[in-house]
């Protein structure tokens, strides 16, 4: 009896161990305890802790460095581009910017006016205010009658130069503004009127012919093709007064109208950029450009301003040789390049020396010497045919 009790006690022992065991299940006691891993194994749950690696910090350069690297040469500009007219003007100087970025020494000059023009005089005089842009020893004046002070400056990109540097090189763009009617003496004109046409082509041939006497080129830029059928043909009436101007007074007129149409001639706000991407050329109000279209209807004007600054480099000085010109002084300019040669008529008859026509050598003639050329390319008369050459047509083979 001793040793039944024993064994089941023996029995109930590791139940015990675990909770209230089998007389905690039994009689409702207490809540069972959870199983706890053993001692040997409480490594493996603990949790592990993550490691992040640091993030590398950029290593600031040290003064030495900094100082030993290479930096680009500032040199200050030499010749001066000014750009003027209205919000047109001011979107391709911004485009000359980009585009004569490659010339340290040619600065583009900023001076166009928004919302300014030909017909407003009141508000602002543009021939007037181009007397005074090139008016000796005095810088340009932003409103007309006014005049800035001897020390003002203009910004250039990013360099800052004196106001009053020469010019080498005048771009008007100008028009958008000018779609109302204008007055003078007194009297008020419509825009569809002889006399409006007359006062603004006298307008605009004042600022051509101020650039003319100081013998600055000129070059006036047309205005492109816009999204309003009425506005582009108000532009385009305009663009013949200023293609007139600039033939009557020697200046050069870029013609931007195609440049900005598409395919059908139509006006398109889209279009090819100067890397030949298709991109949004044109504002919403499809009169202005955006920043791709403005460098691209730079990319139309700065080959001119590249010629017009090339023409005014001088001759380079001669080297001195036992036979060439002294030492010291300037050797012969070499003559201008045309940009085409002289005109040829390729259905002209050839004349001799003495203006007589050219009567053909029969000591040249030597197709007529030849029998086979004589019988092929003079009588055409087809050649015998020889059994089993290629033109041997004969049927069945020979």
């Amino acid at each position: 009896m001793l040793g039944l009790i024993l064994l089941t006690f023996g029995a109930l022992a590791p139940a015990q161990a675990q909770g209230w065991g089998f007389f905690g299940g039994l009689f409702g006691g207490g809540q069972p305890q959870q199983a706890q891993p053993p001692q040997t194994d409480r490594k493996l749950y603990a949790p592990r802790r993550r490691v992040v690696a640091p993030r590398p910090r950029a290593v600031e350069p040290k003064d030495s460095e900094a100082a030993a690297a290479p930096k680009p040469p500032a040199v200050p500009p030499t010749h001066f581009v000014a750009v003027l007219g209205d919000s047109l003007g001011q979107i391709l100087a911004s485009g000359l910017d980009d585009a004569l970025s490659d010339r340290p020494d040619v600065g583009v000059l900023h001076k166009a006016r928004d919302s300014t023009g030909l017909v407003r005089e009141d508000f602002y005089n543009w021939p007037k205010a181009v007397e005074e842009l090139l008016a000796p020893d005095k810088s340009v004046a932003d409103k007309p009658g006014a005049s800035e002070k001897p020390g003002a400056t203009d910004k250039v990109g990013a360099k800052t130069i004196p106001s009053h540097e020469k010019i080498d090189v005048a771009v008007m763009m100008i028009g958008a503004n000018d779609r109302q009617s204008l007055s003078e003496n007194g009297k008020t004109y419509e825009s569809d009127s002889d006399e409006w046409t007359a006062i603004y082509t006298r307008r605009a041939m004042a600022v051509a012919e101020a650039f003319k006497k100081k013998n600055i080129p000129l070059i006036w830029v047309g205005v492109p093709i816009t999204k309003s059928d009425d506005f582009a043909d108000d532009m385009a009436a305009l663009n013949d007064i200023y293609r007139e101007v600039a033939a009557k007074t020697g200046a050069t007129f870029v013609d931007t109208w195609e440049a900005f149409s598409d395919d059908n001639g139509d006006f398109s706000a889209f279009g090819p950029d100067i890397n030949g991407q298709t991109v949004r050329l044109r504002s919403a109000d499809g009169i202005h450009f955006t920043k791709a279209g403005g460098r691209k209807l730079a990319h139309f004007v700065d080959t001119h301003i590249r010629r017009a600054l090339d023409q005014e480099k001088p001759s380079e000085p001669a080297v001195a040789t036992p036979h060439g010109p002294e030492a010291g002084k300037p050797g012969p300019t070499a003559a201008a390049k045309p940009d085409a040669g002289p005109v040829k008529v390729l259905t002209e008859a050839p004349l001799a020396t003495n203006g007589v026509l050219v009567v053909p050598s029969q000591t040249r003639d030597v197709a007529r010497r030849d029998p086979l050329v004589e019988t092929t390319l003079v009588k055409g008369e087809a050649q015998a045919t020889h059994p089993g050459r290629a033109d041997d047509a004969s049927w069945p083979p020979r």
